[in-house]
């Protein structure tokens, strides 16, 4: 893309140094005050994806990095040099306002022709990233000189067009953030919806509470032999294979080196049971069915593989029930907590206590279950696809900005005024939670 010849004529495209000082102060703590502390903001400190400065050091002057020189001002933005595709960009904050950066970065201070917020844009669109990244010199440490920030060019309108495209930026990536923080509540909503479901579907039936020590069998630990990731040996289940819904997760397999003995020991099979005694708080206690996903797969020690007598409980049953606030509350009566994880073991296990209803009602039970999260999956895979498009979203609305398309200054009416990216937005938001959702919560009410 050529985005100088895609701005409006009277727009002007052109270095900036032509519109921001760069690296206006710059100091030498250790002389200039070195008994005195001072924050200090390096790249790390910068999160490239947020395009804000997320935390800072706190030095000494006399004990100040050699790189701790440039001063910053509330105001300014900072630019990385070193692997500037990062787009480790940010605005300084008022709370900022005279502490001191890295020289890895170039402090640009806007003149009054230019807006801050609008220079941030503007550097972190791809069209200045792309100049700086064909500048960039060695190829373990990418970096580009301050030279090369101050001739890589941005488009700049007049003041008052700057205003109205930074307020519409803001307008639509607020919406972006509201969309994107609802799909990811939808999985959270939808799981309380379905134990809630479960939980009273267990209370309105005849039940009898008893201890779970009567619907095991057996029980037994996992291997503690060591695990590798260079797949040596057998794919191991740990504690992270799977969720709170009992839901199988191979993203990140280890393996285990075992002699034919102990494989046939902790072989798994479809459709074991599985019980997590030690993690967080949280986690510990939850429990899968292991549905048959790796081949010759056994279990790490952190699980305890179990036995149900399935004349009295169902296997999907006892593990939902578990998984459950109903289950919670027998788990967090059981753990011990240690400095940074909670342990459950066997014994425990069996001393919790459960409601348990016939077979038949266990069937009818986990059968509408089922039918439910079939539905919440629907739902979720057509999120999943929306998902997919917003994450395209803040690029396309750069490219509308700085093109001049997302504002139009001649519309008579707010209508007139929605760019397509703001069209497509509003679909999202109308489609996020829609009809189908709805209708599908409702017939479980």
């Amino acid at each position: 893309m050529n985005l100088e010849k895609e701005i409006p004529e009277h727009w002007d495209y052109s270095s900036i140094k032509d519109y921001c000082k760069v690296n206006r102060i710059n100091r030498k703590p250790e002389d200039e005050f070195p008994d005195e502390e001072f924050e200090y903001v390096t790249v790390s400190c910068v999160d490239g994806e947020l395009g804000q400065i997320e935390k800072t050091d706190k030095e000494i002057g006399k004990d100040a990095p050699s790189r701790a020189k440039r001063e910053i001002h509330e105001g300014d933005v900072i630019v990385s040099t070193t692997r500037p595709y990062l787009r480790a960009f940010a605005i300084v904050p008022e709370k900022l306002d005279g502490a001191i950066c890295s020289t890895a970065f170039a402090v640009l201070t806007p003149e009054e022709e230019l807006l801050t917020k609008f220079l941030w844009y503007a550097v972190r669109f791809e069209d200045f990233v792309n100049q700086l990244k064909k500048k960039q010199r060695g190829a373990s440490y990418p970096a580009v000189g301050i030279k090369d920030v101050k001739n890589s060019k941005i488009p700049v309108p007049p003041v008052k067009e700057q205003e109205a495209i930074v307020d519409k930026i803001d307008d639509i990536f607020e919406s972006i953030e509201e969309i994107q923080e609802a799909q990811a509540q939808i999985e959270e909503i939808y799981q309380d919806v379905a134990f809630s479901f479960f939980t009273s579907r267990v209370r309105d039936a005849e039940t009898d509470i008893v201890e779970t020590d009567e619907l095991i069998e057996s029980t037994q630990y996992g291997s503690s032999d060591a695990t590798n990731s260079e797949g040596d040996g057998f794919p191991s289940l740990r504690m992270g294979n799977y969720n709170l819904r009992g839901e199988m997760d191979y993203s990140k397999v280890k393996y285990q080196k075992l002699d034919d003995k102990e494989f046939e020991k902790y072989r798994l099979e479809k459709g074991d049971v599985l019980f997590n005694r030690t993690n967080s708080k949280d986690l510990v206690g939850k429990m899968c069915i292991y549905d048959g996903g790796l081949e010759d797969a056994v279990f790490a020690s952190y699980l305890i593989r179990v036995e149900l007598n399935e004349n009295r409980v169902l296997p999907e049953y006892f593990v939902t029930y578990m998984n459950s606030h109903l289950g919670e509350v027998e788990r967090q009566g059981k753990l011990k907590q240690a400095v940074s994880q909670a342990n459950i073991n066997a014994t425990e296990l069996r001393e919790m206590e459960m409601a348990v209803p016939s077979l038949e009602r266990q069937k009818e039970i986990v059968k509408s279950l089922n039918y439910m999260r079939s539905k919440v999956d629907e739902i979720k895979a057509e999120v999943d696809k929306k998902s997919k498009l917003i994450e395209d979203m803040p690029n396309s609305v750069l490219a509308e900005a700085f093109k001049g398309d997302l504002v139009d200054f001649g519309a008579t009416s707010e209508s007139d005024g929605l760019s397509s990216t703001e069209q497509g937005i509003s679909k999202e938001q109308e489609s996020s939670f829609d009809g189908e959702g709805q209708q599908s919560l409702g017939e479980f009410r």
